[in-house]
């Protein structure tokens, strides 16, 4: 097993090929890998692993539903991305409500992020990539088992 080096997107690339999971790098070398674990919600989810700052230091993992939230219950998803703040450790939830005021329709997005400036083990890299991504489907889980996403909420697709 190698020791600590420094973290760079290979590291991230190696986890997700050992891990046959397919995915698709784009123009800055971040990587994404769409799923679809919940048959009752209707969007894919998108998770982003970048290396973020000035230095790309920064290991970021996202998890996005592709849809948005309808403005009617922003409160109730606002409500229930603090509760799991204060309740869980990862990954950090929020409705990002655009700038346009007019907007009826906002994404969830949860992350985590971690500064790798002193470097990186592979099992380091390995075990933040699957605790972000399982501890992001648990959020998606846990509020349709609120009731805060029902199959009643309409979704907006997101582009």
């Amino acid at each position: 097993m190698a020791g600590i080096q420094p973290f760079e997107r290979p590291m991230i690339q190696d986890h997700l090929e050992r891990n046959d999971l397919k995915f698709t790098c784009d123009e800055d070398g971040d990587f994404r890998v769409d799923f679809q674990p919940f048959a009752e919600l209707a969007p894919e989810i998108t998770v982003w692993l970048t290396a973020e700052g000035a230095n790309e230091d920064i290991f970021v993992v996202r998890v996005l539903a592709n849809a948005g939230i309808p403005k009617t219950i922003w409160p109730q998803v606002v409500e229930a991305c603090n509760k799991w703040n204060q309740e869980k450790r990862y990954p950090k939830a929020f409705l990002f409500i655009p700038e346009d005021v007019e907007a009826l329709f906002a994404p969830i997005h949860l992350e985590g992020q971690f500064p790798m400036a002193a470097g990186a083990t592979q099992p380091q890299v390995d075990e933040i990539i699957t605790t972000i991504i399982g501890t992001g489907f648990s959020f998606w889980q846990w509020v349709m088992d609120e009731g805060i996403l029902t199959r009643d909420v309409p979704l907006m697709p997101n582009d």
